[in-house]
């Protein structure tokens, strides 16, 4: 609130303008207590639509989100996400003295980094594992680890591995 004379702030609760000494007079001090309460009811109310505007832009957002097709990039992770371990267990089956997945790059390359859809069938997809960032190696029966080119068939419909390649390198 402020002096109705020297224009200063001052305290509500002040009965006198410590600047100037003019006595505040109760009226005008219940008239700004009331005009403040009202600002503050204002702020409350504008606080308390915001909150539900956002909260309708959240909920519009996630059913956006949840009913949207997936992307080409979604569909590739949940192809690898269901194909990789089932290709690399069919792969590792057909080793018959042993197997060993060796890194020879960083952990985190794939073990199959290309992935192609058959031209006669878009249900079916070939994994292929490249040589040169993650080898295969099995063991032959003199216990000697051999270098193996692979890859795998996969059919996206049922989720089975159609067919596995494995030849030494």
């Amino acid at each position: 609130m402020s002096c109705p004379a020297c224009h200063k702030k001052i305290a509500i609760e002040a009965h006198n303008c410590p600047h100037c000494g003019l006595p505040v007079d109760d009226a005008l001090r219940t008239q700004i207590q009331e005009s403040q309460r009202v600002e503050t009811e204002k702020k409350r109310i504008e606080a308390k639509r915001n909150r539900w505007a956002l909260l309708a832009i959240f909920v519009l957002g996630m059913g956006w989100s949840y009913f949207q097709e997936p992307t080409a990039q979604d569909q590739a992770a949940s192809l690898r996400r269901d194909a990789v371990p089932k290709c690399s267990s069919a792969i590792e089956g057909q080793a018959i003295y042993g197997f060993e997945w060796e890194t020879l790059a960083l952990e985190f390359i794939p073990r199959f980094p290309y992935a192609e859809h058959m031209t006669n069938d878009e249900d079916t997809v070939l994994l292929k594992g490249s040589t040169n960032i993650k080898a295969l190696l099995f063991k032959n029966a003199f216990g000697v680890m051999v270098p193996m080119e692979y890859s795998c068939l996969y059919d996206t419909k049922s989720r089975t591995v159609v067919q596995v390649h494995v030849i030494p390198r």
